[in-house]
């Protein structure tokens, strides 16, 4: 079955991107932040998008292979999905690490809760300041200055 059939709408996979790609508004300071970070630190990105973002992520969002590579982890690849705990749990297991090992940052609080109880160091953020704090927190201060 088609792309545009299994959405009962006619739109093509090639529709949905250009779509996707218009509504995405990356912010650029982040991700500034997160590739400075990945000098000395691996950084990641989870997410509940759907696997068809995932095979045509470089076309809607060119910044997500080069900045997190293999760690840009779609929950459909895991079976389960944010906020349960279960997801985080495996999305540790799935980069190599024990969940305490985490430092996890999201702008939904249901999802924090959800990172916190599986264990991982998590923190509601809504701006790059807000990121800034969080490592801090957990003494990354030549980040948390600005690089």
């Amino acid at each position: 079955m088609g792309f545009g059939e299994r959405m009962c709408y006619p739109l093509s996979a090639a529709q949905w991107v250009e779509a996707r790609r218009a509504a995405i508004e990356p912010d650029l300071a982040v991700l500034s932040l997160a590739r400075q970070l990945s000098t000395d630190h691996p950084v990641g990105m989870f997410t509940n998008n759907p696997l068809l973002l995932k095979r045509h992520i470089a076309e809607v969002f060119p910044a997500v292979p080069d900045i997190f590579g293999t760690r840009a982890v779609f929950s459909a690849e895991l079976g389960r999905s944010k906020p349960d705990p279960e997801a985080f749990r495996r999305l540790a297991a799935r980069v190599g690490l024990a969940p305490d090992e985490i430092l996890y940052f999201d702008d939904d609080a249901t999802y924090v809760t959800g990172a916190q109880e599986a264990g991982l160091s998590a923190h509601l953020v809504s701006d790059v300041a807000d990121v800034r704090n969080g490592l801090t927190v957990h003494h990354l201060d030549r980040w948390s200055r600005g690089g």
